[in-house]
């Protein structure tokens, strides 16, 4: 019946929409009823969203008050009560990107530089659950846990920082934003000599890299010149790097903070050194010397 009004007479689209929805209520997969229909696997997503939108919206999209466009806007949730809160909440002003706001304001979008540094498919796998914008041309999501998020990119951060304790430092502390308010005092790498083979390296990288630069503008460079500067890139910082090291006796009592950058990328922080772990003055050494002579002697 609906592929016989679908070919002839077009039915109202939202008797389409909830024919697709009984089809996938009686069992059958979106992939099979897009064989069945020879429609797009994403059309019949779509129109299967679209089904499955509270009643109360369908019927005032049949009745005009609603348009197709606001329509879709309201599958970024399969939840039909928060769809109608949504609905009356919003009063006349309906606009698409209102509805959408309103609807995920309390989730985190797929541009947050925490899933970006964690990556979305490792969220999912965890178990978390994602609003998904079934319309948008960009495939716009939205996390909705975001306790779970946090825990899994401070995770991934911790992991980074058991990496970098093994440099010998006396601690490692991770946080998704940097503890401004630490306490601690900052201490620096002094430069180290390098033999002539790494300077040579670094020199030629960085030849290669302006090189990449002066023969493609940034509008016009393709994925595997981007992926290049990229590794070029990485390979100097590495070994600009290795011109400095700390002593160790300043490892020993300093550490380290891995955080999250703004753009997604983990950044460490090396070199801090907490008030309870600085090195006692000469006086005190000496003073604490003494005490230590005095205690042994009453002993």
């Amino acid at each position: 019946s609906l592929a016989e009004n679908v070919v002839r007479t077009p039915l109202h689209p939202a008797d389409q929409y909830e024919a697709f929805r009984r089809l996938e209520l009686s069992g059958l997969g979106a992939a099979d009823i897009a064989a069945r229909f020879g429609a797009s696997l994403r059309i019949v997503r779509q129109r299967l969203a679209l089904g499955a939108i509270a009643p109360h919206l369908m019927q005032a999209y049949r009745d005009g008050e609603l348009t197709l466009a606001q329509l879709e806007a309201f599958t970024v949730t399969d939840d039909p009560v928060r769809q109608d809160q949504v609905y009356q909440a919003l009063g006349s002003f309906r606009e698409p990107w209102r509805i959408r706001a309103a609807l995920t304001q309390a989730d985190v979008s797929g541009r947050d530089r925490r899933v970006q540094f964690l990556g979305l498919d490792v969220y999912e796998m965890a178990g978390g659950a994602v609003l998904r914008d079934l319309f948008s041309t960009t495939d716009e999501v939205w996390l909705t846990d975001a306790a779970l998020l946090d825990r899994l990119c401070l995770g991934k951060l911790g992991e980074i920082a058991d990496q970098v304790a093994q440099e010998g430092w006396l601690w490692t502390d991770v946080a998704l934003e940097f503890p401004h308010s630490h306490g601690c005092r900052r201490v620096y790498p002094h430069a180290v000599e390098q033999d002539d083979e790494v300077v040579q390296q670094r020199l030629a990288a960085n030849v290669a890299l302006e090189e990449l630069y002066t023969q493609h503008p940034r509008d016009e460079v393709s994925e595997e010149v981007a992926a290049e500067m990229a590794r070029l890139d990485e390979e100097i910082t590495r070994l600009s790097h290795q011109a400095y090291a700390y002593d160790a006796a300043i490892m020993a009592r300093a550490g380290v903070f891995v955080v999250l950058g703004h753009d997604g990328e983990a950044r460490i922080k090396r070199g801090f050194v907490r008030p309870s772990d600085e090195a006692p003055e000469p006086q005190e050494r000496k003073e604490a010397g003494a005490a230590q002579a005095s205690n042994n002697d009453s002993v």
